[in-house]
């Protein structure tokens, strides 16, 4: 969440309607959508009531969005974390490691469509990539987290001896080559 806010940081007014690698979403949206994931997980991991489409950023798009990733952040804090029961949305319940590790790869590709959308380098860790990997790759078929209407998209095909964030982002649906002239 980091490595996203100081890209996040970087994006005055006047860039929020940029277009994004989300297929129909400018920046807007995808403020919108970054601050009501990070509401929804942090609710839903401290068992209050989830809302998980407010997507108000009261007027400022940056400040949403720290307010938002510090309540995640303490959330995911608590001691108890992976014993506890995490309903993510409609995808079902989760344990709140796993509902961590989805919000991770949230995390890291939402921050790439920022980054990309604003011509700015994004360079995640090479361990949290590695991590990241090991949660795609135990998404089990049918799980409704991988399509249309889903958390991530269709897996995009990506050459195995591209970049291992590269072949994360074709994993998670992004296609690595995105660029906002294409």
């Amino acid at each position: 969440m980091d490595l996203a806010e100081e890209v996040i940081e970087q994006v005055a007014a006047a860039d929020l309607e940029r277009p994004t690698p989300c297929a129909g979403w400018r920046l807007a949206d995808l403020f919108g959508h970054l601050v009501s994931l990070n509401r929804g997980y942090a609710a839903a991991t401290l068992g209050e009531p989830a809302v998980w489409d407010d997507k108000d950023l009261g007027g400022d798009h940056r400040r949403a969005y720290r307010d938002s990733a510090a309540a995640v952040r303490a959330a995911f804090r608590v001691p108890d974390l992976a014993e506890r029961r995490v309903r993510v949305s409609r995808f079902g319940e989760f344990s709140g490691r796993t509902a961590a590790g989805l919000h991770l790869l949230e995390a890291l590709a939402h921050g790439w469509d920022v980054a990309v959308s604003m011509g700015l380098p994004y360079k995640p860790d090479e361990e949290l990539v590695a991590t990241a990997h090991v949660i795609v790759s135990r998404f089990p078929e049918g799980s409704g987290l991988r399509g249309p209407g889903a958390p991530f998209g269709e897996v995009v095909a990506v050459a195995g001896d591209a970049p291992a964030f590269d072949r994360l982002l074709g994993l998670l649906g992004r296609d690595p080559a995105w660029s906002p002239a294409r």
